[in-house]
């Protein structure tokens, strides 16, 4: 992730100089590593190595090691801050508003304060730095995007530096990528039907445990597949390396004994699909309750994204789902990032979680109105509870499920009732 954005910086020539550079570091394996490294991309892809770029990959490859090459202490506006205990207070904050648990993980604590370091030191020196994937990264990691800008605002608050939306997107893939650890921690159990006795089994079993040992775990091998057996078993997935047939309901995927790009595609897919089922059924018994009919708004003609954001939170107040306060903090989000996507639907929120009850409004318009950058034409105004975070990523996952397919928004926009826009969203 760290290369991929810094590739990305110097192929559109956003270079960064900074000052108190750890001139040091050039001594060490890691930066030598890292320099040839760029050496090597840059005869493939143009770009200029530069030495900040290097010096930070360096810092990154030595984990704790980098500690003796940077400085824990950063004056800001006067003010003496510690890395470590900003980057502390950042996953508190998660923890406190979220529930999320990023505090023990070395890795992003390491790879986050490198980067809170460079991003306040870019900050100092009026340095910015554009993030080409931002809409794709708001779109893919909307929950990650959120816990990203919540704290981020809190972080500004305690450092006195203005942190811009390029930047939180850049934040959201260090906390995606811990959150998503967090999020596969319950494995899914695995039946692999392998013979024994071919000198590939043993290497195959790894090969799967190695690559996707985040996911899924190998809960039995068998050699004879033997129905009642396997169901007592009740694995979520079976992995089979010759041609099965069976009559059980349980996803099966033929592999080969050598785990080739091909089979971790097809493993893949079926994890995913059994992502998929297990978030849909949480979403039909969740979701049902927070989608009311009278908070279902059908042919608006509005064309001024204010205007109506603050007609649907005076709806909700009358109904006493919100507070009288709701309607600015929905307000204030969207200056901070515009939720509004390519294609055609806006998902404004407040920045905190403070509904008396959870629901979600919705509101397809009669003619699609200009929302910041984006031409929409479905608002899906979310309100949420403190006491109904987990809500978050169910609503989440099914919202990226269906705007990631043209065919299925298209489809809810065409509705002509309630009934049946609720129809649409349980089909999936």
């Amino acid at each position: 992730m760290h290369i991929g954005v810094s590739i990305e910086r110097m192929l559109h020539h956003h270079y960064v100089k900074l000052e108190n550079e750890p001139t040091d570091l050039i001594d060490s394996l890691e930066f030598r590593i890292a320099q040839e490294f760029y050496q090597e991309s840059a005869k493939i892809i143009r770009i200029e190595p530069q030495i900040y770029e290097t010096q930070l990959l360096a810092l990154l490859l030595m984990g704790k090691k980098s500690n003796e090459y940077t400085t824990e202490q950063l004056v800001i506006n006067g003010k003496t801050f510690q890395i470590s205990d900003i980057t502390k207070s950042f996953l508190e904050d998660i923890y406190s508003t979220y529930d999320v648990d990023l505090r023990k993980d070395v890795e992003l604590i390491h790879g986050l304060g490198l980067h809170m370091r460079s991003l306040i030191l870019r900050m100092q020196s009026g340095t910015s730095m554009e993030n080409l994937y931002l809409e794709e990264i708001k779109r893919n990691y909307p929950l990650d995007f959120e816990m990203s800008i919540h704290a981020c605002r809190a972080l500004s608050n305690q450092i006195g530096l203005q942190i811009d939306e390029n930047e939180i997107g850049f934040i959201t893939l260090h906390l995606g990528s811990s959150y998503e650890k967090i999020f596969f921690s319950n494995k899914y159990r695995i039946l692999l039907v392998l013979p024994r006795d071919l000198p590939f089994s043993n290497l195959c079993v790894q090969k799967i445990e190695s690559r996707f040992s985040e996911r899924m775990i190998v809960e039995d091998q068998v050699n004879i597949f033997i129905e009642k057996d396997v169901l007592e078993m009740h694995p979520d997935l079976i992995l089979t390396c010759s041609p099965l047939k069976h009559s059980l309901s349980i996803p099966t995927v033929q592999i080969s004994f050598f785990i080739d790009p091909e089979d971790e595609s097809k493993i893949f897919q079926a994890l995913n699909q059994l992502d998929k089922k297990k978030n849909k059924k949480q979403f039909e018994m969740r979701i049902k309750d927070m989608i009311q009919p009278d908070l279902f708004f059908l042919d608006l003609e509005e064309d001024n994204p204010e205007t109506l954001i603050r007609m649907i939170c005076s709806k909700l107040e009358e109904k006493d789902y919100v507070d009288s306060g709701y309607v600015e903090s929905v307000l204030k989000r969207e200056k901070i990032s515009s939720t509004s996507f390519y294609n055609g639907f806006a998902l404004p929120h407040a920045l905190n979680y403070s509904a008396k009850k959870s629901c979600v409004s919705i509101s397809i318009l009669k003619e699609a109105m200009q929302w910041n950058d984006y031409s929409v034409r479905l608002v899906l105004l979310l309100a949420i509870n403190d006491t109904d975070l987990d809500l978050l990523r169910i609503f989440f996952d099914w919202l990226s499920s269906i705007v990631s397919d043209s065919q299925k928004l298209r489809d809810l926009l065409s509705v002509k009732s309630y009934a049946e826009f609720m129809e649409r969203i349980m089909k999936g």
